[in-house]
């Protein structure tokens, strides 16, 4: 059988392979490519020709590093276990079967998450090739299992009403001014009715910034490579999913967990911005039931 198939292939190798080179490459959003993010060298999407794992593996030692360990030490996870916290709080009914997030990075928030939600199939997607791979045997190591795939958050390429739970952590003000009404829609095509969408950001919002935090933001913007980190804060999160059809809209400030939080959890939002790593500012919505 090996040898029958075996000379079938061989004779259509060259064709073959001619038609896997021709497949479209993954490309990758222009507001990413213009400049390293977060002057990361090469970003998070650069992937070397030999592949590896070396552009994960900077990102993941290198954000505990920016926050000083304030976001969960080394598994870096604070923001997915406040991902939990919101969800336990204002939607502890939803048992997700499927659960995705935007802009996995290294798995930090989705392993977390994973780990809240046991029983659910767990996928994660980013545009940046050695971030996953090194997601994926960060996951393996920590033996949570996870999906990875390459995939752009405004076209992910998933089937409609696939997900019961879709979320991102800090990823909005990594995009563009018009790139996220399209992520908010997308959230919506592959919900199934009755599904949820969590988006968490930085706590600092535009409408309450003082002008120091005004002068700030401008500084990232024009020296950190955060082009679109005050057109984040500024964005109204909830009028978008409203007119993106979500319904049970809400937006504001969710207080940090600094573990994984109880099933009963409650008074952590909204609540007042205690200041970063103590506060995370959360939009989230529910699609409604057909």
């Amino acid at each position: 059988m090996w040898q029958a198939a075996g000379k079938c292939v061989d004779r259509q190798q060259d064709e073959l392979n001619a038609i896997a080179a021709a497949a479209p490459a993954f490309i990758v959003p222009r507001y990413l490519a213009a400049a390293d993010t977060h002057m990361m060298p090469g970003s998070y999407y650069y992937d070397p020709a030999e592949g590896g794992v070396r552009q994960g593996a900077l990102f993941d030692k290198a954000a505990s590093l920016y926050s000083q360990g304030r976001q969960g030490g080394q598994s870096n996870d604070m923001r997915g276990l406040t991902i939990v916290a919101h969800v336990y709080e204002r939607f502890g009914d939803l048992a997700p079967d499927r659960i995705l997030e935007m802009g996995c990075a290294v798995g930090n928030s989705l392993v977390a998450v994973a780990r809240a939600f046991p029983p659910a199939e767990v996928h994660g997607i980013d545009v940046g090739a050695s971030l996953l791979r090194y997601a994926h045997a960060r996951a393996a190591h920590l033996g949570v299992p996870l999906h990875f795939r390459q995939a752009d958050a405004e076209q992910t390429g998933y089937p409609d009403e696939h997900f019961d739970l879709v979320f991102s952590s800090a990823v909005l003000h990594e995009t563009s001014a018009k790139a996220l009404p399209r992520i908010i829609d997308e959230c919506y095509r592959i919900l199934r009715p009755g599904g949820v969408m969590v988006h968490l950001e930085v706590p600092l919002r535009a409408e309450d910034a003082t002008a120091f935090d005004l002068v700030r933001a401008d500084f990232e913007t024009r020296y950190n490579n955060e082009p679109f980190w005050l057109g984040a804060v500024s964005a109204d999160l909830a009028g978008r999913a409203s007119r993106a059809g979500f319904s049970d809209v809400a937006a504001g400030f969710q207080d940090a967990a600094m573990g994984p939080p109880a099933r009963d959890v409650s008074g952590g939002f909204p609540t007042a911005n205690k200041g970063a790593y103590r506060s995370w500012y959360v939009a989230s919505a529910r699609k409604p039931q057909s």
